[in-house]
């Protein structure tokens, strides 16, 4: 059982990294599109038409840029000061054809600040009274089969909704874009996948009792050499206390035990080494909740915490389980700072 927990620990580790990795993978090819070229568009001008060679290869993508003033706003209430939306709706309508005229692509929407593919904004002047800025709609990908080369066709009209007017507008083809969908759904998959696995590798592991050395094999205590009832129980208290953490007691996992370890240490050699070992653990989970939260910022730092909270939930119950046999528990992945 020792070696399935290590394989299945294993297994987990490999694929909540190949999830990571996935994530990463997706963003990486989103923000690494190579631009093939782009035109100028003006409003209600009918269509407006260039020549371009794209990249076959791989897919394409159609984004539009524009630089928008409104005098529309909506309100953001989920933001920690008041802010505002500009809103705008332009109708487009592109053809992507082939040097013969034969339609490959058509892509028809209402570009508005909610809706119409992946929105981005920046250098924005807003009030309540309306404002200008830049935004950028990244649209959907698509494939032009074996032509190497396209014609565009787009026609903008005015905002007849909200009254907005844009100026430098640009009409931005990119290339070589790698569809994401297996990328995306594998870390889906592979998220929840393994951490579970991880955690019951790590239980089976932790449990299993060796055999076949009698030098190292742990033997249970008998009825004369367990420790009191009362002595148990309050080491069950030092390994359960910490989860106060998880009910909203400040720093509640070191408070815990620490109360209960000076309080109760000096009735009891087996309490004062459960309190030692249950604090070693606390403070090593402080360290790594730290580090982890320092790593938020690319995304992985969220899945160790996620991983960090199922860890110590699972081994304080598995210590107080041994506790209640009679048994010294040591946690794995500590720092002894106190001996």
């Amino acid at each position: 059982m020792r070696r399935t927990g290590f394989l299945l620990g294993l297994l987990g580790l490999v694929m909540f990294i190949g999830a990571v990795v996935s994530f990463f993978t997706a963003f990486y090819n989103t923000t690494h599109e190579h631009e093939a070229g782009r035109i100028g568009l003006q409003l209600d001008q009918g269509y407006q038409s260039a020549p371009l060679q794209v990249d076959n290869e791989q897919q394409l993508r159609l984004a539009i840029r524009m630089q928008v003033e409104s005098h529309s706003v909506q309100e953001v209430t989920a933001a920690a000061e008041t802010a505002f939306q500009a809103r705008y709706r332009f109708p487009l309508l592109v053809y992507v054809k082939d040097p013969a005229g034969n339609i490959l692509y058509t892509y028809e929407c209402n570009i508005a600040w909610d809706a119409c593919g992946q929105r981005s904004q920046k250098d924005a002047v807003l009030t309540s009274q309306g404002g200008s800025l830049q935004v950028t709609h990244k649209l959907n990908s698509f494939d032009i089969g074996a032509a190497d080369s396209i014609q565009l066709e787009a026609l903008l009209n005015t905002d007849t909704t909200y009254g907005a007017t844009a100026s430098d507008i640009q009409l931005i083809v990119y290339d070589q874009v790698i569809a994401n969908t297996a990328w995306v759904v594998s870390g889906f998959v592979l998220l929840p996948l393994g951490p579970i696995l991880f955690i019951i590798g790590l239980i089976l592991f932790i449990l299993h009792q060796p055999t076949g050395n009698p030098a190292v094999t742990e033997v249970a205590p008998t009825d004369t050499e367990l420790p009191e009832v009362s002595v148990r129980n309050m080491a069950m208290a030092v390994h359960l206390s910490a989860l106060i953490a998880w009910v909203g007691v400040p720093f509640g996992h070191i408070i815990g035990p620490l109360v209960v370890w000076l309080t109760q240490k000096d009735k009891s050699d087996f309490i004062d080494r459960a309190g030692r070992e249950s604090l070693n653990f606390q403070l090593s989970i402080t360290i790594y909740s730290v580090l982890a939260f320092i790593l938020c910022f690319i995304f992985i730092g969220f899945l160790l915490l996620a991983a960090i909270f199922v860890m110590h939930i699972t081994l304080s119950i598995i210590a107080a389980m041994r506790a209640n046999e009679g048994r010294h528990y040591r946690y794995p992945l500590t720092i002894r700072f106190i001996r």
